[in-house]
């Protein structure tokens, strides 16, 4: 297997999380690219003393490079926390940047489609904010 696709455990507080080589590697400069040139040849599961609450939102960030971000500004703020501490300064910039609404952009009939699925508990009933860098 490659080094790129390697696959890495990361015990974050306890939860284990899956996820590549160069995943960690992706944004320069964080605290995962400083781990991963530490890690030497290490396939044991690297322990990182953090609440996972929120890690799988800066490991997709790492991922995808879009922010994600769960309902509710406290939530929000604990993320921002988290993904400074990762060293993910983009994923800081893009949650601080302003919501995107691309109903403007849509069909009427299309907004008032996605407005009567959000009231009636629709598969959009949860908000969760998006930004891609």
């Amino acid at each position: 297997m490659e080094a790129a696709t390697t696959a890495v455990k990361l015990d974050v507080g306890g939860t284990v999380f899956t996820t590549s080589l160069s995943t960690l590697q992706r944004q320069a400069g964080t605290f995962f690219e400083a781990l991963v040139r530490s890690r030497g040849e290490s396939t044991a599961p690297i322990f990182i003393d953090r609440d996972p609450t929120h890690f799988r939102y800066v490991l997709n960030f790492l991922r995808t490079g879009v922010a994600t971000a769960p309902p509710g500004e406290d939530a929000r703020r604990e993320l921002c926390h988290e993904a400074e501490f990762y060293g993910c300064d983009a994923m800081i910039r893009a949650l601080h940047a302003p919501p995107v609404d691309f109903s403007a952009c849509l069909p009427p009939e299309v907004v008032a489609a996605r407005e009567a699925e959000t009231t009636s508990g629709g598969r959009h009933a949860e908000t969760v904010s998006y930004t891609h860098l």
